[in-house]
């Protein structure tokens, strides 16, 4: 009897988690455009409002505003942190190009209601916010895995490789003074992208993949920027316990 017992506790313990599927639900963008009172590039303020994140376990918020201002922050309506615990990434262009900075928020229930994010940064602040909301993303703990920066005078396309399989990547690029949108090859999906507009905002555009085995992914993209800045990001997907599933085949 004891055997057996013993038996069925390795059995069980020896059954593989899954990964629940990650889905990216909502992506939204919003840049600066001249002679706005609540946004532009001679303004000190950028509002993006009635984001749906409706059963969100994860919120990203990325931000690219002009060098030569004070650095962004970032607040939202329902009250959530964004200081150095929540900031994923952090880049500079050269000679005072644009900054890129990449906050998130995860959790179980951040979701639940309508998000109003602003962005502060001394004038002029040419500043473009994106956000992107992801369903699946791990929320019992930090879900952040691997995070790659650049900033060059060029077109950066920082690599990761996740550690995990089934991981969200995630990659935002910004640069001057090109106003042709970027474009993307390669596996990645665009979600936005935006030319460089004058007195109003820099060059920018994000994407996504959603792996199924963990390998080096490289987002590749396409425009004629100067100094650029860049990062890339993956995240964990919410494990999935297997062991109802095998008590029921017990009971069989």
């Amino acid at each position: 009897m004891m055997r057996y017992i013993v038996f069925l506790f390795l059995l069980l313990f020896s059954v593989p988690q899954s990964q629940a599927g990650i889905n990216v639900s909502h992506y939204y963008s919003q840049r600066d455009t001249a002679g706005t009172t609540t946004s532009g590039g001679s303004a000190a303020l950028s509002v993006l409002s009635n984001v749906n994140t409706s059963g969100s376990s994860l919120i990203v918020v990325a931000v690219h505003s002009y060098g030569v201002a004070t650095a962004p922050t970032l607040t939202d309506n329902q009250g959530n942190s964004y200081g150095a615990g929540q900031l994923a990434a952090s880049a500079d262009a050269p000679s005072s190009g644009p900054r890129l900075r990449v906050w998130y928020i995860y959790g179980n229930g951040i979701g639940s209601a309508t998000h109003t994010f602003s962005v502060t940064t001394s004038a002029p602040g040419f500043r473009t916010i994106y956000v992107v909301t992801a369903t699946g993303t791990m929320f019992t703990a930090d879900p952040k895995d691997q995070v790659t920066t650049s900033s060059i005078v060029g077109m950066p396309n920082p690599s990761v490789t996740p550690s995990q399989d089934n991981e969200l990547v995630l990659s935002f690029v910004t640069s001057s003074p090109n106003a042709v949108a970027p474009t993307l090859s390669g596996s990645f999906t665009l979600m936005n992208s935006w030319g460089f507009l004058s007195s109003g905002s820099f060059l920018g555009a994000d994407a996504y993949l959603i792996q199924t085995a963990a390998s080096t992914a490289t987002p590749v993209f396409n425009y004629s920027g100067v100094n650029s800045a860049a990062a890339t990001i993956s995240f964990k997907a919410a494990p999935s316990n297997n062991t109802s599933n095998f008590f029921n085949l017990l009971l069989r």
